[in-house]
């Protein structure tokens, strides 16, 4: 080992400039230079401290002076020293910056270990042990690599670890209980541990089948693992025992029914009867009332003429009540008077006052007293006065008092400027309301005097720092100094070293080739992990021997994981049974022969059966019934039946009889019935000791009415001749011809008058100043005694076109309806020729195509002798049909029935 101190005095020469001013003070300064590794050496300087103070001492800086702003005294590392080791030797570092400390020293090794740093001096050469899974009886352990001195680390070597904690402790058996079937066993290695248990088993009852449900034979089940061990057999349903269901006839409000079968056993209906409707109600309207603000109203009704039902009820409706509507208050004011709110019904008819409206008088001022209000010095104050809380009128005026003014009273001194802060100049404030009354005025700051503070180089090791600037009378910091990094090391690479199975290597390290510092260690690589190949196992059978799984490294072929030697298992018997030899569980040899059944002899319930495995054969005997009536039915109790098993196991049951039923004679009218109401017909039962009696309503015998016959224009009429009803309906007409009705019920006809035949028509054809522009031939449109068709004149043009029908004598027709066809254009009225628009049909028609009836009044009967139609600015008006009727009812029937029938177009 070597060591090289040197003083050097020369060099605090370098920094005579910066430390000057503390030389004075020391004297001297002094140097000191180590040997950081062998080879390379490290310069350190520093100043005498008998005269510097002040800084902080870091890892990597010595404290600044605060005097002469150079470093001084010791590094100011926080941490501790450490050892680190090469195979060469040793070395200590500071935990806290990782900077070396002292020299390079060789090992000194006493049993393989070095005194100093503790270093081993032994190769480790684990073998890797592959993981083992723990059983239910057996430890396990991970994976794990070993050294044969004791030392063992993790499956990829890179922790070391404790022996104790490599094991994996059993598991223990996790036992399945045991079952009928099956022994205790373990759930995760199947091992089985005494035997299975015995089945507990619970007899099945027999069930009788019934006419509606099948039956079931006794049976027997294990009430621990619910094996079936005799399954129960299904017996077929008996036969129902039916009854007629007696069918019901229909009435005006309910249905009746056709007749049925039903069984007397179990109420199954066998053959279901069928629903008829009920007749239905002959219905008439009952008319609705009208409901008002104060009165009930009703609902329209409906009720039968034949039976004289209610079919839809009349519902009164509410009186409607009054619908109010508020007439709105209007408060009082100090000089207005008000008024209440008010109610008023304002529906239809009604206006009721429901609240009359009340006058409320004015209210007046409420006076109150003004809060007085202090002058100041700027503003006016006020004393006295009233005014009116509620509208805040003034009512009696404020007395108003003068502003104060300011007193100048209070002086402000002046503040002086400094090089950053400006000043202030004096003035003078008001001391009642601290108003300034002569302002202050800024003095612009004085500003810095600079003074430069000097910089310092970095080196390899220790940070330096730029020049800075501040002011030499408030000492700010104009310009911060800041610290310039480290110039860091020029590294040289130390070269790596491969690691093998059998040794171990070096990582590549680096070293500063200005200051000799090693900035990267090498690391020792341990070996490499074996190449591990896996050695299968071989299982052990009943008969020969296994191995269990091993390794070895496929490189050096070192064993890795020894296989060893599994004993044969043996065979594991199951014993004899009643169909099964004794048999291995594992590889299914037999031995030996089955034990075969044991059978006791079949009883009612049960076949043969084996005392030793409950394995049956055959089918049970069966119950061998006998029965007696033990209660006999009558017409409206039921009887019973016993059964009883004739092989004396006891097995016996009960069967309902069914009730006799009344039987009842062809009955009797005991109520006739009518036209509209029911009657009543009895029954007696026939049957020794009943004398049960039923009533069932007749149905009413309905009205036997006659033909229709004709009433009116209207409507026919048709009497009942059992008890004089006299029925009233409409017509059901039909158009038998042009002006005639046909009524296919009554067989009555309706027809037109026929007072016109004969009658001449003229054609006309006038200008739009009504100057005859064409006369056309008279002609006699007749073509029956009871229509006119003017055939010869359906395409009439024109401005103002007249078409004029007359007759020789008044006629008493006076009505007339007019079947027209127009195109673009109006059909007007029809005139009377002894006067001007006696009456009129008017219906517009502008741009239709439609064919439409018109009804028009000729006035007087005596006058008619004839009538125009008028027709203005047609393109075409074409008569289709003209009747003539003495009254409006008639002339309005016909036209209303044609609608009906389709005919109005």
């Amino acid at each position: 080992m070597k060591k090289i101190r040197i003083i050097c005095l020369c060099f605090a020469l370098v920094l005579l400039v910066g430390a000057i001013s503390c030389m004075f003070l020391v004297g001297s300064t002094w140097a000191k230079y180590s040997a950081a590794s062998e080879g390379t050496a490290t310069l350190r300087v520093t100043y005498g401290e008998v005269g510097c103070r002040g800084g902080t001492a870091t890892c990597t800086q010595k404290a600044t002076c605060e005097i002469c702003g150079n470093e001084y005294g010791d590094y100011g590392h926080t941490g501790n020293k450490v050892w680190s080791y090469s195979e060469s030797g040793h070395w200590q570092l500071w935990d806290c910056c990782g900077s070396i400390s002292g020299d390079i020293e060789e090992h000194t090794y006493v049993d393989n270990k070095c005194t100093t740093c503790g270093r081993e001096n032994h190769t480790h050469e684990p073998v890797v042990v592959p993981a083992k899974e723990a059983t239910c009886t057996e430890e396990g352990n991970i994976a794990y690599q070993a050294c044969e001195c004791g030392k063992m680390w993790n499956a990829d070597g890179t922790i070391e670890i404790l022996p104790t904690s490599v094991t994996i402790p059993a598991s223990g058996h996790k036992w399945y209980l045991a079952t009928c079937l099956n022994p205790k066993t373990c759930q995760n290695c199947g091992e089985t541990e005494g035997v299975a248990l015995e089945h507990n088993l619970q007899t099945l009852e027999a069930v009788e089948p019934t006419c509606t449900s099948t039956g079931l034979t006794e049976g027997k089940y294990c009430t621990l693992c619910n094996t079936v061990t005799v399954p129960q057999q299904v017996r077929e349903m008996t036969a129902h025992n039916t009854k007629v269901i007696p069918a019901v006839a229909a009435t005006c409000t309910q249905g009746g029914m056709t007749a049925g079968e039903i069984c007397k056993v179990c109420g199954t209906v066998t053959v279901l009867p069928v629903a008829t409707e009920a007749a239905g109600h002959s219905k008439t309207t009952l008319p609705a009332v009208a409901a008002t603000c104060t009165a009930t109203g009703l609902t329209e009704g409906e009720k039968c003429t034949v039976c004289g039902l209610i079919t839809v009820e009349q519902e009164v409706t509410d009186a409607l009540g009054h619908h109010e509507v508020a007439t709105p208050a209007l408060e009082p004011t100090c000089t207005q008077a008000g008024h209440t709110a008010g109610i008023r019904c304002d529906r239809a008819g009604c206006n009721t006052v429901l609240k009359a409206q009340e006058t409320i008088a004015a209210t007046g001022h409420t006076e109150v007293a003004m809060a007085d209000v202090a002058p100041t010095c700027t503003d006016k104050g006020y004393e006295g006065g009233k005014q009116c809380s509620v509208c805040h009128t003034i009512t009696v005026a404020r007395t108003e008092l003068a502003a104060l003014g300011h007193l100048n009273d209070v002086e402000i001194e002046e503040v002086a400027p400094t090089c950053a802060d400006t000043g202030l100049t004096a003035g003078v404030q008001c001391s009642r309301c601290g108003t300034l009354t002569t302002p202050q005025t800024i003095i612009p700051a004085t500003g810095h005097t600079e003074e430069t503070l000097a910089g310092r180089a970095p080196t390899c090791l220790s940070v330096g720092i730029s020049e800075g600037k501040r002011c030499s009378v408030c000492k700010d910091i104009l310009v911060a100094q800041t610290i310039l990094p480290k110039s860091g090391h020029t590294e040289t690479t130390l070269s790596a070293k491969a690691a093998t199975c059998t040794a171990t290597g070096l990582t590549e390290g680096k070293q500063c080739t200005v200051c000799g510092v090693i900035t990267v260690a090498q690391q020792t690589v341990e070996k490499l992990a074996h190449t591990s190949v896996a050695d299968a196992a071989v299982a052990a059978t009943c008969t020969t021997a296994g191995k269990t799984a091993g390794s070895h490294c496929s490189v050096c072929n070192t064993v890795l994981v020894a296989q060893t030697t599994i004993p044969a298992t043996g065979h594991s018997w199951s014993a004899a049974t009643c169909t099964t030899a004794k048999t291995c569980s594992v590889c299914k040899v037999t031995e030996g022969s089955a034990l075969g059944h044991n059978y006791a002899a079949a009883t009612c319930t049960a076949p043969q059966t084996c005392t030793r495995c409950s394995a049956t054969t055959g089918s049970a005997l069966g119950h061998n019934y006998t029965s007696t009536v033990t209660k006999a039915a009558t017409c409206t109790a039921k009887g019973t039946r016993t059964y009883t098993c004739s092989r004396n196991c006891g097995a016996s049951y009960t069967e309902d009889i069914a009730k006799l039923g009344h039987s009842w004679n062809s009955g009797s009218i005991t109520t006739q019935p009518t036209c509209t109401t029911s009657g009543v017909k009895t029954y007696t039962c026939t049957r020794s000791g009943c004398g049960s009696t039923k009533t069932e309503n007749v149905s009413a015998t309905g009205h036997s009415y006659g033909s229709y016959t004709y009433s009116n224009y209207a409507n026919h009429t048709r009497t009942c001749s059992t008890c004089g009803n006299v029925e009233t309906t409409a017509h059901s007409f039909s158009k038998s011809a042009v002006g005639k009705l046909y009524c296919g019920t009554c067989g009555g006809t309706f027809s037109a008058d026929n007072s016109w035949a004969g009658a001449s028509i003229a054609n006309y054809v006038w200008t739009s100043n009504t100057t005859s522009a064409y006369a056309g031939t008279s002609h006699s449109g007749s073509t029956g005694s009871q229509y006119y068709y003017p055939q010869g004149y359906t395409n009439i043009a024109g401005v103002g076109t007249y078409i004029q029908f007359y007759t020789s004598s008044y006629k008493p027709a006076r009505y007339v309806v007019v079947k027209y066809f127009t195109v673009n254009g109006q059909y007007i009225q029809v005139h009377n020729p002894h006067g001007s628009g006696i009456g009129n049909g008017t219906t517009n028609l502008t741009g239709s195509t439609t064919a439409v009836y018109g009804i028009a009044d000729l006035g007087t009967a005596s006058r008619n002798d004839g009538f125009y139609i008028y027709m203005q600015n047609a393109d075409t008006c074409q008569i289709l049909e003209i009747c003539f009727f003495n009254t409006a009812e008639e002339a309005t029937k016909y036209v209303t029935t044609c609608q009906g029938l389709g005919w109005w177009v």
